[in-house]
């Protein structure tokens, strides 16, 4: 079969049980509401009729925004972003080895951005989750983060060199 033509199952498997353990999770949380509130129980259920509501039409806006990208940039955008936070988590790494007292070096911060976007704000906190934004970072943490994305990049290059070089020699050989 050529590729791209099979019924993708275990796409089809993987979301149906992330769902399901999502969708556990919820009902364990609105029945634990449920049986330890002692008032009515109207306001729960308009909540989660609109949770639900609000739920169905992102999901749906997004499958809608996302199907309209094409494939090779959609994922080269994601891959973008999953580097950006594997650099941000190797900084808090980084962050949390020089507070134990483990790394001494470059420890102290490099620059203090606290005047201009608090961590503490919200956008400094979506930063912080997304990009992994420290307003006083150190030298070891600035090291981390682009160590990691410099592994990321070289080895996404070797990767791509490599099957590119396999399928000129499969091209050529046929």
């Amino acid at each position: 079969m050529r590729q791209g033509q099979r019924a993708p199952w275990a796409l089809f498997v993987a979301v149906a049980l992330a769902v399901l353990r999502e969708g556990a999770e919820t009902v364990l949380f609105v029945a634990g509401s449920v049986t330890g509130s002692a008032g009515p129980t109207s306001g729960l259920l308009l909540g989660g009729a609109l949770g639900l509501a609000g739920g169905v039409v992102v999901g749906v806006f997004t499958y809608a925004g996302l199907s309209r990208i094409p494939t090779q940039r959609l994922f080269a955008a994601t891959n973008v972003l999953i580097a950006l936070l594997a650099a941000a988590i190797a900084s808090q790494l980084a962050k949390a080895l020089t507070q134990s007292g483990l790394v001494e070096r470059w420890s102290t911060p490099l620059w203090d951005s606290s005047a201009l976007l608090s961590g503490d704000s919200a956008l400094g906190a979506v930063l912080h989750a997304l990009l992994g934004y420290d307003a006083r970072p150190s030298g070891v943490q600035l090291m981390f983060y682009v160590a990691v994305l410099a592994l990321i990049f070289a080895g996404t290059r070797l990767v791509t060199r490599q099957l590119s070089a396999a399928r000129v020699y499969r091209s050529s050989s046929s």
